[in-house]
């Protein structure tokens, strides 16, 4: 499958100060996150094995928001990330610590596009000749090959359709289905739709921040396009950082 490389910056050591200061705010000491146990001073790193473990383990409906999770997935979020913890505890202990090391410096080197067919295949609604098809990809990110992803995009746009000739968007939804990194947070800073060259296209951007709820250190812009055809399929689609 067709990867798309999204390439990040190495972080300064100032940036890795404040990662520090952020990742306090998930270590509160009052259960109010999964991981609420403090990090111990001295440590060098903001996140532990066993951390991330206690992080999966009580993943709650606050991790998932604090992640930027949209509203209706935050349920099956949190029910996944029982079986990511199942395969994480799964790997050798070297194995592991690879994982928490590139949550610390995440480096989304590989977004991998994954077809969306259920929404590729929504017949639409009839009126008259004029009929609404909805194209729509979806794109996930694991650290290790070991793992099933902990990072998944949803990006689709309806439009209505006469022979074939694609005449309006009528909406697009683009949004976090999952994520399972607990020092950085997504917040989606701006989309659009429109119809051009006869395809329907929708275009979205997500921020990366360096703390919970998109407050901390920006490190980056996912964009995420696709276009859809008048049969209602995709036929292209395109993920960049900016």
């Amino acid at each position: 499958m067709t990867k798309i490389k999204l390439s990040y910056s190495v972080l300064t050591a100032s940036l890795l100060v404040t990662l520090t200061i952020v990742v306090a705010l998930f270590f509160p000491g009052n259960g109010s996150t999964a991981m609420a146990e403090p990090v111990e001073s001295g440590e060098n790193a903001p996140l532990t094995v066993e951390q991330y473990k206690n992080y999966l383990k009580n993943y709650s409906d606050m991790d998932a928001q604090k992640a930027g999770v949209s509203s209706q997935y935050i349920d099956s979020a949190v029910s996944g990330a029982h079986d990511v913890l199942v395969k994480f505890n799964e790997l050798l202990p070297d194995q592991q610590q690879q994982v928490v090391d590139k949550l610390i410096s995440p480096d989304f080197n590989d977004l991998t596009p994954d077809s969306d067919t259920t929404a590729n295949n929504i017949v639409g609604v009839s009126l008259l000749s004029t009929k609404t098809k909805t194209a729509s990809m979806n794109y996930s990110w694991k650290p290790a090959s070991w793992l099933p992803s902990i990072l998944a995009f949803h990006d689709s746009v309806s439009y209505e359709v006469k022979g074939k000739k694609v005449l309006k968007t009528t909406s697009d939804d683009n949004y976090v289905k999952y994520s399972y990194n607990p020092l950085v947070s997504l917040t989606k800073t701006g989309d659009k739709r429109h119809v051009a060259n006869n395809l329907a296209y929708t275009w979205a951007r997500w921020k990366y921040t360096l703390g919970v709820n998109g407050n901390g250190a920006h490190i980056g812009n996912c964009n995420l396009s696709i276009w859809g055809n008048a049969a209602g399929s995709l036929v292209k689609y395109h993920a960049f950082n900016s």
